[in-house]
Order: structure tokens, then sequence, then C-alpha cells
């Protein structure tokens, strides 16, 4: 039916342009608490500076996780790489630097240089990953740092509809 070819078409159109949340990549959530330096922080995930998808050639999970504050302080993840495949049935909080699990295949921290760190992944997908990771700065300098990333699902490039 045209009128609903239409109404389809202007609805993934309004969802491209920003108009609906259900498509927006804006969504990343994500704060780090505890201290650098002795005092007490709250750094937030950068909207749209942190990304999330799975690597074409052997589904790794790739992240890059930004976040901040207005004081300066920063948390910068360049590189996160999860080997999806080799993910334990149950979930548990992992070292991520000595002692890390080969799942874990890379994890750089740009900003900070922490002594020690975990990661505890609760939910992860194609589309959408949750967890939590912390890091060891030294003395008594501590960050507990929550992500949520999601990704829209691609669209269909065909004009045939499933809605037929």
């Amino acid at each position: 039916m045209i009128v609903r070819g239409w109404w389809v078409g202007a609805l993934a159109a309004a969802s491209l342009l920003g108009g609906c949340g259900f498509l927006s990549t804006e969504e990343d959530e994500g704060v780090c608490t505890g201290t650098i330096g002795g005092a007490p922080v709250e750094l937030r995930l950068r909207a749209g500076r942190s990304s999330y998808r799975l690597d074409d050639l052997n589904d790794d999970a790739l992240f890059r996780l930004r976040y901040d504050d207005d004081a300066g302080n920063e948390v910068d993840v360049d590189v996160g790489r999860i080997d999806t495949y080799g993910l334990p049935v149950v979930a548990e909080e992992s070292p991520l630097f000595a002692g890390a699990p080969p799942w874990i295949v890379a994890w750089e921290e740009r900003a900070l240089a922490p002594t020690a760190g975990t990661l505890l992944l609760s939910y992860i997908t194609d589309y959408d990953v949750e967890g939590r990771f912390t890091y060891e700065l030294g003395g008594d300098d501590r960050l507990v740092c929550d992500f949520q990333l999601s990704r829209p699902m691609p669209t269909s490039g065909s004009s045939d509809s499933d809605w037929d």
C-alpha cells in the first residue's frame, strides 16, 4: 500500500536525521567515580566520543571509551578488544592487565597509568554492551567506571518490505 510505504520511509528518514531516539548512537551512558590525587571525582562518558563495534574479520568486540569532568580529569580507553568467542559462560570480574584471561585481547589506557584493573561484562551482543571496569591508580586512588553502549541495528537497503 502506498500510504504504508510512505509512512515507513518517513519514519526511517526521521530516525536517521536524529528525530527518533531508537536509532540514535548518542544513547551511550557511563560514569567513573572514585579518587584521583586523593580528591573525589565523577567523570561522565562523553556523548558521541565513545564507540562499540564488532570486527568484521573475527567478531572481536572493539571499545573506545572517553570519560571526563570539568576539572580536566580524563579516562581514555583507546583500545578495548574482547574475543567474543572466548568469553566465559559465567560472567566474572577479570584482571585487565597482569594476569588477564585470553579473551581480553587488548586494553590500552591513554590518559592514566593504572597499576592494576579489572573488567566485568554484564551484557554483550552485536549491538549493545554493558559492563564495568576498575583502575587502581596507586596509593589510595581508584576509579570504578560503568558503561552502556548501544548501536543501531542495520536497516535493509532493499526496497522489499517485510510489512506487506
